[in-house]
């Protein structure tokens, strides 16, 4: 046994050793710039997410208080709970004793590159398990690990860059699901527990990948090749009405009509949604009683598919239950995950096209291709969906050449995620088809509601696609037995140069030298940086920027105003009860005030300086309004003591650390 145990423990190590390998090679220069450098760039969510690592630890070491709590942002309330903020707890678990010793934007790209090579390595064990090749399994690895959607997730969603649970969870699934083994059900729940850590996207992916497995699983639909269903000329009507609306969809397009009438009402028919909607609905039905489709429940065991997904989800509450409570409270206060879904409005899923895209972060392909992603909404990071070439070409040969299907399962998993993926209307090549997706009605179900963005769910999609090609390679493997050591080789090869991104593109994380004055600072005060404001994951009030709370990491002072995912209402109101936050979040927006509103400030300046403990104030000279610089400088009584990068540092002159500031700042 111990034997056994040592050789799978060499094994593995063997196979993330070399994962890791690769990670360093498709990630250079990054290697020799962790203390420099970053993927992403600090004014956007990677600036956040670094943020998340030092922000842990600090409430930790800092200030002896539970992690889910901060007063560093925000400050001008009781301290903010972070339950509904995409915290990445395991990776600030596994940041935490790094940090003294790397410092944090090291710290951030070592954690980075180990999560990318435990998601290699985690493909591999579950391609392996399927498939029960080491070499193909671990090519499977090398595509998910590196695949075009999660290095272009590096670029801002430090959180979906890596994805290690959701393989080992539907691993542990599969295994408890096949057997009936409880331990192993037991095992899954801890695994989606440990998902919701890494992002809570991926903590309802493992649910909609369980779903997806047991229905394809169990659910099966089949032609009835019987002479008992309805015969094609009884479905006149039916076709009347789908050639009906087709012709009224025409008009529309061909003469721009909007609305007509009929018998005295007005039917308004753009936009376009709700006929093509009706069209799709009709073609299905039609479709499905001309092919005689039936529906049948095929389930061996009732205990195993009630209670394999209730011991899970028992489990994975139980080890939340932590987070649960803070997530609890913020619901009872009347917090929502997000605003209102709207019908047309709400975010799009990914592009048809997008699907085969060559890799956009290549660097000698993906120029022509990064500006059409980043014209598509929500930029480039949330578009890049590219199956892998390589990968595609393995399963057409299997399919043509080795009658390679990958099963129902495995096909239901691809269609229903994919199907996902689109978002609630179609899109190919940037043009709305307006025909509906699954997520149409799904985006309004309990639970999956939260994944307020559909085309994340291209990242689980990825794993099954590496499962699927793993299974194709060994098909054509054996059917080319005496090849097979070039056929792996050649597909290795051309996978390497179709996955990597080298040189990877990166940003210097720089920390203007006014922020280390503030540093040497030993006090308890905090910092006002203009333009001002607050921000979320879907809202912005003023003008904030990430980097703000990037530069935070540095000079460790509280900050009025912030950006967290998600900002509770009860939360955002606290902090506009000051009305001279009211104030400062308008001129930062560009607005002007009245001569009354400018006074108003200037007579609150002695008590919101005191109140909020301000002790220094700091300008971005580009960004910020002159009419707010001005209004800084007269209402506080401002004192320019350092400028560097664009930034200037002011202390004020009013209020009780004032001369403490100033004689502080005179010591240093």
């Amino acid at each position: 046994m111990r034997s056994r145990f040592a050789a799978r423990f060499a094994s593995a190590t063997w196979v993330f050793g070399s994962y890791a390998l690769v990670a360093v090679l498709f990630n250079w220069p990054l290697p020799q710039l962790l203390q420099t450098h970053l993927t992403g760039t600090i004014a956007g969510d990677t600036g956040v997410y670094v943020w998340n690592q030092w922000v842990f630890r600090h409430e930790v070491v800092a200030h002896h208080r539970f992690p889910l709590l901060t007063s560093e942002v925000l400050t001008l309330s009781p301290p903010v709970d972070l339950s509904l903020h995409n915290y990445t707890l395991f990776a600030d678990l596994v940041a935490f004793p790094l940090i003294p010793w790397l410092g944090v934007t090291a710290t951030f790209n070592i954690v980075y590159l180990l999560f990318v090579a435990m998601t290699a390595w985690a493909m591999y064990e579950l391609a392996r398990s399927v498939v029960r090749r080491t070499p193909e399994a671990w090519l499977a690895g090398l595509l998910f690990g590196f695949c075009p959607v999660l290095v272009a997730r590096a670029t801002a969603h430090f959180s979906l860059s890596a994805a290690a649970p959701l393989p080992l969870f539907l691993l542990a699934f599969r295994r408890a699901e096949r057997d009936g083994d409880l331990r192993f059900a037991a095992l899954s729940g801890v695994l989606a527990a440990w998902a919701f850590t890494w992002d809570a996207y991926y903590g309802i992916f493992c649910a909609v990948v369980a779903a997806c497995y047991l229905v394809s699983r169990y659910i099966r639909v089949r032609r009835d090749s019987s002479e008992r269903g309805p015969r094609l000329r009884r479905f006149w009507a039916l076709d009347g009405a789908i050639l009906t609306l087709l012709a009224i969809l025409a008009i529309i397009l061909a003469t721009g009509a909007e609305e007509f009438e009929a018998a005295g009402q007005v039917i308004r028919l753009r936009p376009l949604h709700a006929p093509v909607m009706a069209v799709t609905m009709l073609l299905v039905v039609r479709v499905w009683l001309h092919l005689r489709l039936t529906v049948s429940v095929a389930i061996p065991s009732l205990r195993t598919v009630l209670l394999v997904p209730v011991v899970g989800a028992t489990v994975c509450a139980v080890a939340l239950l932590p987070v649960l409570f803070f997530l609890w409270r913020s619901m009872a206060e009347g917090t929502t995950f997000h605003g209102p879904i709207f019908w047309r409005s709400s975010p799009p899923g990914v592009d048809l096209l997008s699907f085969l895209v060559p890799n956009p972060n290549h660097a000698w392909v993906g120029e022509s291709w990064r500006g059409w992603l980043n014209a598509l909404p929500n930029g480039y990071a949330e578009n890049v969906a590219s199956l892998p070439l390589v990968g595609l070409l393995v399963i057409a040969l299997a399919a043509i050449w080795c009658r390679f299907r990958p099963g129902r399962i495995w096909m239901g998993l691809t269609v229903g995620l994919a199907a996902i993926a689109l978002g609630p209307f179609v899109r190919i090549a940037g043009v709305d088809t307006h025909i509906p997706g699954p997520w149409a009605l799904l985006r309004y179900v309990p639970i999956l509601t939260a994944t307020r963005t559909p085309t994340r769910y291209v990242i689980p999609l990825m794993m099954v696609f590496a499962v699927v090609f793993a299974m194709a390679l060994v098909r054509v493997t054996r059917r080319s037995r005496r090849y097979r050591p070039l056929v792996l080789a050649v597909v290795g090869i051309g996978l390497c140069i179709e996955l990597s991104p080298f040189p990877r593109p990166l940003y210097p994380a720089n920390v203007p030298e006014v922020y280390r004055i503030i540093a040497r600072d030993p006090r308890d005060v905090t910092v006002l940086n203009l333009p001002f404001g607050f921000r979320s994951g879907e809202w912005s009030q003023g003008n904030f920027t990430a980097a703000t709370q990037f530069y935070q990491t540095v000079h460790q002072k509280r900050l009025i105003g912030g950006y967290l995912s998600r900002i509770t209402e009860p939360e955002i109101a606290r902090q506009r009860q000051s009305i001279t936050v009211r104030r400062l979040i308008r001129l930062s927006e560009g607005q002007q005030l009245s001569q009354r509103d400018l006074d108003e400030v200037k007579t609150r300046a002695r008590g919101f300086v005191e109140r909020s403990r301000l002790a220094y104030v700091v300008v971005n000279t580009a960004t910020t309004p002159p009419a707010l610089h001005a209004l800084a400088k007269d209402a506080y009584g401002l004192t320019r003591i350092a400028e560097s990068d664009g930034f200037v540092l002011y202390v004020p002159t009013v209020g009780m650390l004032a001369d403490a500031a100033a004689a502080s700042t005179g010591r240093n």
